[in-house]
């Protein structure tokens, strides 16, 4: 039996219908053959889509532990240790280099930059024992971020869909970020300068929907209203 099929069976009674689904768009994101699955491309899947599947009916804390059994059994199974040396580390820091204000980012730098000069010694085993720990937080905190991103998007797109009638470059401007927000949590991304932006012009634009400074149409003939920037009029046919 294959690695996909032993992850596939270990996965029906968490995640029931949805087991196939899921593991066919971690295969795809990889670019790899079921067949051929690897433990590091198994535990990818599980550190990222599992992960996130499990918390929408469990707690952080169970959907961790979960993970954390399903990833043991898959390294005793194939025989395998923890870790990956410091080129997995290194790989594995890349995936979170972009977000600078998380702590955890300035620390596993500062444990690859020893470990670049020393990596032998029972300081460097240490050293990356924590930043592998490192990594797994890192992972965790990316995929609740991504879970909160995804209410983000909803949220958004309600809002758009509720003020579009009114047209104009701040419509297209929000519309515009929407996109580029979907864009980037496809590929499991954050985009929070982004989602800022769009809160901002969301709320701005469902004010001006509800204010009386916007009024409905006479009858159906009439065109909707414009809501240009700031510095150019409201116009109404």
């Amino acid at each position: 039996m294959s690695l996909y099929q032993n992850l596939y069976q270990s996965l029906e009674p968490l995640l029931g219908a949805k087991t196939q689904s899921i593991l066919e768009e971690g295969v795809r994101r990889l670019g790899v053959d079921p067949d051929r699955l690897d433990v590091g491309q198994a535990e990818s899947i599980l550190k990222r889509l599992v992960y996130r599947e499990l918390q929408a009916n469990r707690s952080p804390a169970e959907a961790r532990g979960l993970v954390d059994s399903l990833l043991k059994e898959l390294r005793e199974q194939a025989g395998t240790e923890v870790g990956g040396g410091l080129a997995a580390l290194e790989s594995g820091f890349k995936r979170f280099s972009l977000y600078l204000d998380w702590p955890e980012v300035a620390r596993l730098r500062g444990i690859l930059s020893v470990l670049r000069k020393e990596p032998e010694g029972a300081e460097a085993s240490r050293m990356l024992r924590e930043g592998q720990e490192l990594l797994q937080q890192l992972e965790e905190r990316l995929q609740s971020a991504l879970l909160r991103q995804t209410r983000d998007i909803a949220d958004l797109q309600a809002v758009f869909e509720r003020v579009k009638m009114i047209g104009g470059p701040k419509i297209r401007r929000l519309d515009s970020l929407i996109r580029q927000i979907q864009e980037a949590h496809s590929g499991e991304t954050l985009a929070q300068a982004e989602v800022e932006r769009a809160r901002t012009l969301a709320a701005e634009l469902r004010k001006l929907v509800e204010s009386s400074a916007i009024s409905a149409p006479r009858n159906a003939t009439e065109p909707a209203l414009f809501v240009e920037d700031e510095d150019e009029p409201v116009v109404a046919a």
